[in-house]
């Protein structure tokens, strides 16, 4: 109940009063699973939250180029964080497509990073399959740290991000619909 709580202020931008339950959650419940969580969260609402300025992650794509989110400033980015074994992912795929499509590769970034590091997978899931974006693959999982920068607990998550680097927002699991609304709003009022 208490982490439902903290991730409600999370979520209606109550930072203070997030900050608060986070800690009293640390405090009752110390060296558990659960004194983790509110430190994930703490970490969250410090470093995450819309507005805020968005951590830097470098990477290699699967190609092997190498890529910094700070490289891409001046355009908008959309972190994607899934897994090839996920229905929802999957069934969001049409639709992600579709997104992608309507933007052009200039102005929009979009980085899917696979947070299940076997190699096979990823390739299986991709082969004959439209999936336009650059590739990553977390090695460590959602224990990695592509992965934990961006307190990714569950996938699929995507965080966007505005042209000056700029948190818009993070959209976990269905929230599919939201992310395009943000996405489309986002890229009328850019120039």
């Amino acid at each position: 109940v208490q982490s439902a709580r903290v991730r409600t202020f999370i979520d209606s931008l109550q930072s203070q009063a997030a900050l608060a339950a986070a800690q009293r959650l640390r405090n009752e419940y110390p060296n558990t699973r659960w004194a983790e969580w509110a430190d994930r969260a703490t970490y969250e609402i410090n470093n995450l939250l819309p507005g805020k300025q968005a951590p830097n992650l470098t990477a290699r794509t699967v190609q092997g180029d190498s890529l910094s989110l700070r490289a891409l400033r001046g355009r908008p980015v959309v972190l994607e964080y899934y897994r090839p074994d996920s229905d929802l992912f999957s069934r969001q795929m049409a639709t992600r497509n579709t997104l992608y499509r309507a933007t052009r590769a200039d102005s929009v970034a979009f980085i899917s990073i696979s947070v299940e590091p076997d190699t096979l997978l990823y390739d299986a899931f991709t082969q004959n399959r439209s999936f336009p974006a650059q590739h990553v693959i977390a090695p460590g999982g959602l224990d990695d740290s592509l992965a934990t920068t961006y307190n990714v607990g569950r996938v699929p998550t995507r965080v966007l991000i505005d042209a000056q680097g700029d948190i818009v927002g993070r959209y976990s699991g269905t929230a599919f619909l939201a992310f395009q609304e943000d996405l489309t709003q986002l890229l009328e009022s850019t120039p």
